[in-house]
């Protein structure tokens, strides 16, 4: 957390600006971008036919060099050489190239990049659901997203992550915020409270649309008050389940065998938490009934509940893969990979439960990261392992980090500079769980990177993602392929 709060004050002290960058501020000039780029793209393509549902995922941090050496993660894990794998997203028809820079950073984070994805426009750093906004912001500042357009049509809605609930990407689906840090009362400057902002937790439970979402899933109880954490001392949980008419059938439930004991087609909202904080990754998570559900079987729930006898008009889920990126600031390749084949299997079952004559399925990433894949390792190579055995060269890794913890993590004890050997390290070093790939720069927490990142589409509308585009622009084409907004 000291880690956020220092690149939050680098951000606000502003860095060397050669060249002054255009429309900030200005809602007006992503709404035009957006508008011309789907008249061009509409100008090329047949007739439109409408998406009853949408499902867009989000791989937090799932650059492309993740993609790649996760897909050999997952080729490897059942036994084959690797390469030759694929995700069943890369087998989606539409493909594009998103652009993730914010409009005061070149580089950017989760909250400013999932707000451009779910509202149509691009915002500045750990900004949530407003344009460009100031310790002043206001309720009348927050932009609509998808989620406010799907229920305004009468669709159901959900938003499930494997993160805290009030992070960052779930957070900017429902909440607005000059800081995306602002989850509840005790991390709010005293001069914000004083203007009576709301924390987002509070926004989640309080305000529209976070409390007529129909499906909630993820960590954070320590948010809500309900953890064995002291963050909110209100218990927003039972003020959630009090909200509804008698009537409506709600839920809540905060592990694995709860969840698996509520009857899925007679659910009308359903609230989740599933860990005091975020939820653990999937490799050490406790598979018990006391334990956390994995990312796959929350949204399998979330789909059979979105689409039970409640539906009328169709939904709207949200699904974000957040583990990704938590391993990544950690430099734990291992986990970041197997975080992404977990949540390949997420897709594959939202595939599996929807048809794609009437359901898109849109799969992306908010950013990058510093995970670098790299040397000339040989065919079949374990994607975890070194790049050059049996070389004369010292012993490197295939992945590596330009930044982060593992810089300190892999220098001789007490040197600044030199590192320890390659060849020094066990095996059961190497697969611990706290084991730190090497980065070239030392930070405590490695930064995101700027490169574009993909965006796979399947369904009605799908044709609308294609070319190289501004990150905002996605949500954009949700709201055409489905009717909404």
């Amino acid at each position: 957390m000291k880690a956020l709060f220092l690149l939050l004050g680098i951000i606000s002290l502003g860095s060397c600006i050669v060249f002054d960058p255009p429309n900030k501020g200005e809602t007006k000039y992503w709404h035009d971008y957006n508008m011309k780029f789907l008249k061009k793209v509409l100008n090329s393509q047949k007739p439109l036919k409408v998406a009853k549902n949408v499902i867009l995922f989000v791989g937090d941090g799932m650059s492309f060099a993740t993609i790649t050496a996760g897909r050999i993660l997952k080729g490897q894990m059942e036994g084959k050489s690797g390469e030759e794998s694929e995700f069943i997203f890369e087998d989606f028809p539409h493909i594009g190239l998103a652009k993730t820079y914010g409009t005061n950073v070149q580089i950017t984070d989760s909250a400013l990049t999932a707000t451009a994805i779910f509202s149509g426009i691009k915002t500045s750093f750990f900004a949530i659901g407003a344009n460009n906004p100031t310790q002043n912001v206001q309720e009348k500042d927050r932009l609509k997203n998808i989620i406010d357009w799907a229920q305004e049509k009468g669709k159901r809605t959900g938003v499930v992550t494997n993160t805290k609930i009030t992070d960052a990407t779930p957070a900017s689906a429902y909440a607005y915020s000059f800081s995306r840090l602002y989850e509840c009362d005790s991390r709010i400057p005293e001069n914000v409270k004083s203007i009576g902002f709301k924390n987002i937790a509070k926004q989640l439970v309080e305000n529209e649309p976070g409390n007529k979402l129909n499906v909630i899933f993820g960590g954070g109880r320590d948010y809500l008050g309900v953890g064995s954490g002291k963050f909110c001392n209100n218990n927003l949980v039972t003020k959630y389940l009090n909200q509804f008419d008698n009537e409506k059938n709600v839920k809540f439930v905060k592990n694995t065998g709860e969840l698996r004991a509520v009857d899925f087609s007679d659910v009308d909202h359903i609230m989740g938490l599933f860990a005091d904080d975020h939820m653990d990754y999937e490799s050490l998570r406790k598979k018990d009934l006391y334990g956390q559900p994995s990312l796959s079987e929350m949204t399998q729930s979330a789909i059979q509940i979105l689409n039970n006898k409640y539906n009328e008009n169709g939904f709207v889920l949200i699904i974000e893969g957040g583990l990704i990126d938590k391993a990544h600031h950690f430099n734990q390749a291992k986990f970041a990979l197997e975080e992404l084949v977990e949540m390949e299997k997420a897709i594959q079952i939202a595939k599996n439960m929807t048809s794609s004559e009437d359901t898109l399925i849109i799969v992306t990433a908010d950013h990058a990261h510093s995970m670098l894949f790299h040397g000339y390792p040989s065919r079949g190579n374990d994607i975890l392992g070194f790049a050059n055995e049996g070389t004369n060269v010292p012993l490197f890794e295939t992945l590596v980090y330009g930044n982060g913890p593992g810089y300190r993590y892999h220098l001789i004890k007490g040197s600044q500079t030199q590192f320890m050997p390659m060849e020094n390290y066990t095996v059961q070093q190497r697969k611990d769980p706290s084991y730190m790939y090497k980065s070239m720069i030392p930070l405590d927490y490695s930064t995101h990177s700027g490169e574009d990142v993909g965006v796979y589409a399947d369904g009605p509308g799908s044709f609308l993602i294609q070319r190289v585009f501004e990150q905002c622009y996605i949500g954009y084409a949700i709201s055409v392929a489905s009717c909404i907004g």
